[in-house]
């Protein structure tokens, strides 16, 4: 008989046991006893477990519409009602696409109904409710027909996408700064659907391309407007490519998925 060691690298084994903390569902009363109706698909979370998220509001009397609104939880304020950032919910105001940072700051685009709709790109302070910052919008000191899809970095600088030209032109913007009037064009893009940005601490930006699985996943370094193709069909090894990249907060990873030819 023989007995054989091996020395084998020391690793991180992940147990198959895991925490689960619920924020918040349908149904439950907020701190101003409203009833949350429904909490949209797009949530987004920080380092610190805060996640940032926009639910439909109703009126408790009668089920009626009340809005939509947007909030930060986590496991220390699940057990309490929620508190929207928005004070002031609205029917005919509705946000959407929330990203919170490490901050606490959470970019959503806001679309106010009318003839036509006016729509801006705003920052919420979720440590001071009410506290709001335009970035971008579409009334007449702007030249946006519409604005959609935010991203924001743990430095608090601020990406979208714009639309200009009676809405048929579209690009990804840049701001640094987070300020009104100080936005860059970075790359031009078609369409809105799967396009959602994201932008890194050290100021690069992935997003696919345009609205179909044939479009590039591209990366901006938006710091000196260069531009660099990660995935394409054109490459041959790929079929289609998924909407929606992402990118590590240091830039050095970025993420996306798609069809192998």
């Amino acid at each position: 008989a023989h007995c054989a060691f091996e020395l084998l690298e020391r690793r991180l084994v992940l147990s198959r046991f895991y925490d689960l903390t619920l924020l918040r569902s349908t149904n439950e009363q907020t701190f101003d006893e409203d009833i949350i109706g429904s909490i949209d698909s797009f949530v987004s979370i920080n380092d610190s477990a805060k996640a940032a998220y926009v639910a439909t509001l109703l009126i408790a009397s009668d089920n009626s519409i009340k809005g939509t609104a947007i909030f930060v939880d986590d496991a220390a304020t699940a057990p309490l009602p929620p508190q929207s950032l928005n004070t002031n919910p609205a029917v005919n105001q509705a946000f959407a696409f929330p990203q919170i940072n490490n901050d606490g700051i959470v970019a959503v685009r806001d679309r106010i109904a009318g003839s036509p709709p006016t729509s801006f790109i705003r920052t919420w302070d979720s440590n001071n409710l009410g506290a709001f910052n335009i970035v971008a919008g579409t009334e007449l000191q702007d030249p946006y027909d519409s604005v959609i899809l935010p991203t924001i970095n743990n430095l608090g600088g601020v990406g979208f996408i714009g639309f200009t030209q009676g809405s048929l032109v579209s690009d990804v913007y840049h701001n640094p700064p987070a300020a009104r009037g100080q936005d860059n064009p970075v790359l031009s893009v078609t369409g809105s659907g799967g396009l959602r940005p994201m932008l890194s601490d050290d100021d690069q930006i992935v997003v696919r391309t345009g609205s179909d699985t044939e479009s590039e996943i591209k990366l901006i370094d938006a710091g000196v407007f260069d531009v660099e193709t990660i995935a394409s069909m054109s490459s041959g090894r790929w079929r289609a490519l998924g909407n929606s990249p992402g990118i590590s907060d240091d830039g050095q990873i970025v993420v996306f998925y798609g069809d192998l030819s």
